[in-house]
């Protein structure tokens, strides 16, 4: 799971220590004291009702809000026995655009129209790995991003 935009409640750090303790439970990051779009991708677990169809989930969760799905596209990433090496993916978020793709393939595009909240800005990254999970991290690269960074 990635997170971006993220910002403690009433725009906070997201480290300022007047907000909630976190200890890695996604239900503190759902009904919590943070605000944050957070994409999963690589979700491989047999509880879910979309198991026969891999899909990359992105959710916009503000302050004690469950974060609904804000858009889903398929998971272009293997199971493990199939993987054949690293993966690049690409997440850019410019305003109220969001892109994520994985090895140049678009898989979900979204606008944010501010529905539920006003569209993030600023705020922290970061990532969440699901107990039992290795996966390994390297190159990344972050960086602003203008209209025509992504032609």
């Amino acid at each position: 799971m990635f997170w971006m935009a993220a910002t403690g409640k009433g725009g906070k750090d997201l480290f300022d220590p007047s907000l909630a303790e976190r200890h890695g439970h996604y239900g503190e990051y759902l009904k919590g004291d943070i605000n944050a779009l957070h994409i999963s991708y690589f979700r491989r677990n047999e509880f879910l009702p979309e198991v026969n169809f891999q899909i990359v989930t992105l959710r916009k969760t503000t302050v004690n809000n469950s974060g609904p799905r804000m858009a889903t596209g398929p998971d272009p990433i293997p199971a493990i026995p199939h993987v054949w090496g690293p993966f690049r993916i690409r997440v850019i978020k410019y305003g109220p655009h969001f892109r994520f793709s994985v090895n140049g393939l678009s898989v979900l595009e979204w606008k944010d129209e501010g529905k539920n909240a006003s569209v993030f800005k600023g705020g922290k990254i970061g990532f969440r790995q699901m107990r039992g999970l290795i996966a390994d991290y390297s190159n990344l690269k972050v960086q602003r991003v203008t209209k025509d960074s992504d032609r």
